[in-house]
């Protein structure tokens, strides 16, 4: 009897072992639509990179890089809608257990958005609604890159941090292993050195301006500090605006690149935008306070703004939803207990943890939002506004 509880045991943690040997897994797009997704993860030691998929735990399809490497980033096809994909990732002989996520839905598409996730409270409320995709608007580091890395001397940049973002990923590991992530940039996402006078005499900076290990992290599209994503079925498309501390460009404290008109992202913006004349919801996310941004290049982010059906920012630690000037603008994050920044004109200010889901139903070709909270789980904050494209 011994000798078999003693198998049994070694088993159990030879099994144990071999799971937990895979420290993360995410899933992002770094295409514009989502026919396609790349699943990432760390391993504990260097290998190469497998991933096993498909519409069961048989794994009928298989993708394999030849690499060595601790960070894994293998892009996989999912044509099929209405569909559950299992997957499991190897390195060497290090795995991770079965996971699943929901293909791209044909009728009703929910996706929810939330920031602010220094504090870590609990997100896992979120999957109730059953999303198809989990968006952010900046701030997924805990205190900042430094907190985990330090640059080289006279350096204004970490090109690699990976732990950081692994803590990010372990403390959402209930969401992101089984649902697609777009996460855009805040400013602790690149917070190298702290905010202190040791900046300004030592002539370094706080934040690295180019995101690099922010970058190296998460596969998107495009430039990843800018990114468009579309979703054709439903008529969306998400963009977003590099503006952290956006303000203070020129100081220790400049986060973001530049939002005049003759810069690279505002150019690139108006580019995106003109294309986007014959979508329905243009939702933009952004990481300033909503007002800053409607204020920057003298005025003209308000005009190119009006042009979107939704603003989110992840700036605050509260909820809101703002009509200003007839367009609608939201403050989502994940701690909801902080001051108010700015005259909410008209809508709804609330200081609870929160986000907001959005529903696109195909057959109205509608948009639903609602701000969500987080600590009562199910309750809405704030009315449903419901919208009806461009």
């Amino acid at each position: 009897m011994k000798t078999i509880i003693h198998v049994l045991y070694f088993l159990l943690i030879s099994t144990a072992t071999a799971f937990g040997q895979i420290e993360a897994v995410w899933m992002t797009h770094k295409t514009h639509t989502p026919d396609k997704i790349v699943i990432s993860w760390l391993s504990n030691k260097p290998g190469n990179s497998i991933v096993r998929y498909g519409s069961s735990t048989d794994y009928d399809h298989k993708v394999a890089v030849n690499e060595n490497v601790r960070l894994h980033h293998v892009e996989i096809p999912i044509p099929k809608k209405d569909v559950i994909y299992h997957y499991s990732v190897m390195t060497g002989s290090q795995k991770s257990p079965d996971k699943s996520f929901k293909g791209y839905p044909s009728d009703t598409l929910r996706i929810a958005i939330s920031a602010d996730f220094l504090h870590q409270h609990s997100i896992t409320p979120i999957l109730k609604d059953k999303i198809h995709l989990f968006v952010t608007a900046g701030d997924h580091i805990r205190w900042g890159l430094h907190s985990f890395c330090e640059p080289e001397e006279g350096s204004n940049i970490i090109h690699s941090c990976d732990d950081a973002f692994a803590n990010f990923v372990d403390y959402a590991s209930d969401i992101l292993s089984v649902t697609p992530f777009m996460p855009s940039l805040g400013n602790h996402d690149r917070q190298i050195r702290p905010r202190t006078d040791t900046c300004s005499l030592t002539n370094t900076m706080a934040y690295d301006t180019t995101a690099a290990a922010y970058r190296r992290f998460f596969e998107l599209p495009g430039r990843e500090w800018l990114w468009y994503f579309d979703i054709p079925e439903f008529s969306v498309r998400f963009i977003t605006v590099d503006d952290a501390h956006y303000v203070n460009q020129g100081d220790i404290l400049h986060a973001s690149h530049s939002l005049a008109a003759d810069a690279e992202q505002t150019i690139w913006f108006d580019s995106v935008m003109a294309q986007s004349k014959d979508i329905p919801f243009v939702i933009v996310l952004h990481n300033t306070v909503n007002v800053l941004l409607r204020q920057a290049d003298h005025g003209n982010w308000q005009k190119r703004l009006e042009r979107c059906t939704i603003t989110v920012s992840g700036y605050g630690y509260y909820a809101e939803r703002e009509i200003y000037n007839e367009e609608t603008y939201y403050n989502v994050s994940s701690v909801g207990n902080g001051p108010y920044y700015g005259d909410l004109h008209e809508g709804y200010r609330g200081n609870e943890d929160n986000y907001l889901l959005l529903t696109f139903i195909k057959s109205t070709g509608i948009m639903k939002a609602q701000l969500k909270s987080l600590e009562k789980p199910g309750t809405l904050l704030d009315g449903t506004q419901v919208f009806h494209g461009l």
